[in-house]
């Protein structure tokens, strides 16, 4: 119950420190792709851990793609 409703807030105030565009705390690319991983990896696994596998998984799965895709175009992470 409290991951269910700690969790998204912790995440939304990592993500809006260190990864949305106007971040108070400026990473270097690897870093900041490092707490983007962190981010979606932690939701997909809560997730899984709250009876939901496949969007849990799918979320994982597509973020990755999706990274994959923004790496081979050259655009910035």
């Amino acid at each position: 119950m409290l991951a269910g409703l700690g969790a998204p807030l912790v995440i939304a105030v990592v993500w809006g420190l260190f990864c949305s565009p106007r971040a108070a705390v400026t990473l270097p690319d690897p870093a900041k792709l490092a707490v983007q991983a962190a981010c979606f990896l932690t939701g997909g696994v809560l997730l899984a851990l709250a009876g939901h596998a496949v969007p849990g998984v799918a979320l994982v799965a597509l973020w990755a793609v999706d990274k994959t895709a923004l790496t081979l175009t050259g655009t910035p992470i």
